[in-house]
């Protein structure tokens, strides 16, 4: 039994069956039409997916020979973090006892395929002989539970308040593969002068695994084109230029499951006006602040609200140009 002793906004991994999935394609077909004329995911989530359906952008190829992966995870005691089967996929750890971070990834070039496959501990008879995550005190009070130690039998003890926060990057070049924890290089495998690229894959990318191979808190998952050294300080998953994928679970926000219907759209000294009924927006408001929402104004460009500015390309010119738009909702009374 694992025992969080305080609220978190990071995603926990029960090791049984969590698993995030990233499907592969390009979002054009989400499979069958719901009662409201949209598409669901059931097709496109499916490993036998008709190739129209999720290939006609794929991401198996979009690496090429760059790939950057980032991870901040508390595991419990961790297990698999993200994995595109025939491609690559970073561990940190087992379910059920403290074990190595490994990177797997298989490139190709003239000679054909090749897997590389980093390490920081390798497994003996009764033991791992290396380093392992999380580290461990055998018979330690906060201690994991441990399957080489016979006589701990019960579950892991690790709450949220003993699991540390480790940061993971696991990084393909041109030159060499690496792998880092938090902000220290732990293996490295050259590939200088072999013009490698990532093998190709359309296989689904899995966050936790296929089929719950987890266990442990992750705070942010982050996929990029290429690898910065401002990266190994490792203080937040951020976006830039290159950024393909990026899950912030920390932050306090959910989707809002309500359907909105508004009456009217008009504009007004360059914004846009929606009008609802008083209800919905109540509801909306309340829903957006997380208070009990009556009347008045909220102004969501200022403190405690304001995350930036909303990016949005505009192509009405016969140019592309990227606009900044604030957001600010009214509510009368």
């Amino acid at each position: 039994m694992t025992v969080i002793s305080r609220k978190t906004h990071g995603f926990f991994f029960n090791g049984i069956t969590d698993s995030i999935i990233v499907p592969e394609g390009d979002f054009s077909e989400l499979g069958h039409r719901t009662t409201r004329g949209t598409d669901d995911v059931r097709v496109i989530l499916s490993e036998n997916a008709p190739l129209s359906t999720r290939d006609s952008v794929a991401t198996s190829g979009i690496f090429n020979k760059n790939l950057t992966i980032e991870a901040w995870v508390m595991p419990d005691c961790g297990g698999t973090i993200i994995e595109k089967e025939g491609q690559y996929k970073l561990s940190l750890g087992h379910v059920d006892t403290p074990g190595p971070a490994s990177f797997e990834v298989y490139m190709e070039g003239e000679g054909g395929e090749e897997r590389y496959y980093l390490t920081t501990a390798t497994l003996a008879t009764d033991r791992y002989e290396g380093t392992v995550y999380p580290h461990i005190e055998y018979q330690g009070l906060q201690d994991s539970y441990n399957r080489f130690v016979g006589s701990r039998d019960d579950a892991t003890e690790l709450n949220k308040n003993h699991r540390p926060l480790i940061h993971v990057i696991a990084t393909v070049r041109t030159t060499a593969i690496e792998l880092y924890i938090n902000g220290e290089l732990v293996v490295r495998q050259s590939i200088k002068d072999r013009d490698l690229a990532l093998k190709p894959s359309t296989k689904q990318t899995y966050i936790g695994g296929k089929g719950g191979k987890f266990r442990g808190t992750m705070e942010g998952i982050h996929l990029n084109a290429s690898f910065k050294t401002s990266m190994i300080e490792g203080d937040s998953p951020l976006s830039d230029s290159d950024t393909l994928l990026l899950y912030r679970f920390e932050e306090p926000i959910a989707p809002i499951e309500d359907v909105f219907t508004y009456s009217a759209h008009t504009s007004s000294s360059g914004l846009s006006v929606l009008t609802m009924t008083k209800t919905d927006a109540q509801l909306l408001a309340s829903k957006l602040t997380g208070n009990t929402v009556t009347t008045g104004t909220i102004d969501f460009t200022s403190s405690p609200y304001s995350s930036g500015n909303y990016e949005v390309l505009d192509s009405s010119s016969g140019s592309t140009v990227v606009k900044y738009i604030s957001c600010t909702i009214q509510y009368i009374s």
